[in-house]
This record gives structure tokens, C-alpha cells and sequence, in this order.
């Protein structure tokens, strides 16, 4: 009993170090295949620019960085188990020396002893296992903690508590009324700027104009990807912001640009 706090102890201060490094463990290793992935997809601009040689050195650097995690995180982990097994093995030492001391002063039968002894033997193993099992733990806990934090995202455009229901059946009417937005990475650069324009039932409209000039961000309004600074977006009369996005999504069949192939039918 005596020796549990001993043990319990690096389990838990010791754990958060484990837990530590395999958080970081991930993020090396997810650093290194976003690189290859970047690359590969780039492949034919990597051989453009000549850049082979130093995008393998940089691979090859983020790998190494990679495995350097990994090997810092199993370290941990195997000193974690050691400590454990020591400490209990320790306690059976301990046990066995006190005890034939006091079989030898004869206030202790071989008998007790023996007891006493099988029950250190079992409550250590048990801490050894609990000890491994503890180490899959903080390991799992450092690759989770990355996805809690993405579960915990709060999406900036989201249905209003009473959203308003859409016209049944659709009339296919969009306008838009000096609609102003700029995108959060470029504060400074206007996208749109009091934008306004309607498009009738059962009219067709062609939106053209140079690259950059705002022809995806209408759409990507319309959506309600996101929301305008200023001005407001409408679908058959109703205001896209007052709707909920689900439903105003199933309204629009969008053929993009690129197209996209998945491995399984959506």
C-alpha cells in the first residue's frame, strides 16, 4: 500500500510529459506529409523551377524531425514503464528484506510472510500493466488533443436560433443589394464593393469579368460561405443570413470549375 502513491505518482506527473511529446510527435509528422503532399501535387512547378534537389533536402529534414519526435516520445514512454516496474519490483524487495527480518526476530511465521509477499507479486504486475496501459493513454491523448480542438471550432456562419423558412415551392429569384465584402486574409483589398444586381425567375445571367474581379465570391455569397460587411444577399425574397444554410444550399446545383472526384458517391 505503501508503495502505490510511489507509483501513482510518475504515472501522473510523468504522463503529461508523454502526452507532450506525442502531441508534438503528431504535428512533425503531419508537418512532413503536408510538405510531400504539397509537393507531389505541385510536381510539375517543382520540376519547372529546377527545385528536386531542395525539396528532398527539406523532406528529408522535416522526416528526420519527424522521427526525432517519435523517438523522444518512445524514450519517454519506456522511462515511464521502467519507473513504474522499478518501483514495484522495489516494493516486493523492500517487502521480502522486512519480512525475513521479522521471521528472524520471530514476530513475524513464514507463513504470513509468504502471504504478504504473493500479495506484493500481484498488486506490482497489476501496476505494470497499469503502467502500459497508462502510456497508450497519454499517447492517444496527445493525438486526440488536436482533433478536440477542431471538434471545438464554432463555425463563423451559422443557422439564426428561429431561421425563417424559405418559399415553397422555389421561385429561382436572387438579388443582390450593395453588397461589399472583403475576405478576412486581405482586411485591406475589397473583393466586392456595393455590388448590386437581380436575377429573375427562369432568367439566365453570365457573371464575366478578369480574374480576381469577384466572379467566385458572388457565388460564394449566394452560398452563404460567407457573410457580406455591408448590404445583403437575397433568395426568393428572403434574406440568406434570416435562413438556415442547409436549406438554402439544397436550393443550388453548382457545377465548379474543377471537378472533384471522390471515391465514393455523395
Amino acid at each position: 500500500l505503501l508503495a502505490i502513491p510511489l507509483v501513482v505518482l510518475p504515472l501522473v506527473t510523468y504522463g503529461r510529459k508523454v502526452r507532450k511529446l506525442s502531441r508534438q510527435a503528431q504535428d512533425t509528422l503531419a508537418a512532413s506529409a503536408a510538405f510531400a503532399q504539397e509537393r507531389l501535387g505541385a510536381v510539375s512547378t517543382v520540376q519547372s523551377n529546377v527545385q528536386e534537389d531542395a525539396s528532398r533536402k527539406d523532406f528529408a529534414g522535416a522526416t528526420s524531425l519527424a522521427f526525432g519526435m517519435a523517438a523522444k516520445r518512445t524514450l519517454a514512454r519506456a522511462v515511464l514503464t521502467a519507473a513504474i516496474i522499478f518501483v514495484s519490483l522495489g516494493a516486493i524487495v523492500v517487502l521480502l528484506w522486512y519480512g525475513a527480518s521479522e521471521v528472524m526476530a520471530g514476530n513475524l511465521t513464514g507463513g504470513t510472510l509468504s502471504q504478504f509477499l504473493i500479495y506484493a507479486i500481484l498488486a506490482a504486475s497489476s501496476l505494470g500493466q497499469l503502467s502500459e496501459v497508462w502510456g497508450e493513454i497519454q499517447l492517444a491523448a496527445g493525438a486526440a488533443k488536436r482533433i478536440s480542438e477542431l471538434l471545438d471550432e464554432v463555425p463563423a456562419i451559422a443557422a439564426p436560433a428561429a431561421p425563417l423558412p424559405l418559399p415553397a415551392p422555389p421561385l429561382g429569384k436572387v438579388s443582390l443589394e450593395k453588397v461589399s465584402f472583403t475576405y478576412p486574409t486581405r482586411p485591406d483589398t475589397k473583393a466586392l464593393e456595393a455590388i448590386s444586381f437581380d436575377v429573375k425567375p427562369g432568367e439566365t445571367v453570365a457573371i464575366v469579368g478578369p480574374s480576381g474581379a469577384g466572379k467566385t465570391t458572388v457565388f460564394a455569397l449566394i452560398q452563404r460561405f460567407f457573410d457580406p460587411q455591408s448590404g445583403s444577399v437575397k433568395v426568393d425574397g428572403l434574406d440568406i443570413r434570416r435562413a438556415d444554410p442547409l436549406k438554402l444550399r439544397e436550393r443550388i446545383a453548382v457545377v465548379p470549375q474543377e471537378t472533384v472526384i471522390f471515391s465514393e458517391g455523395l
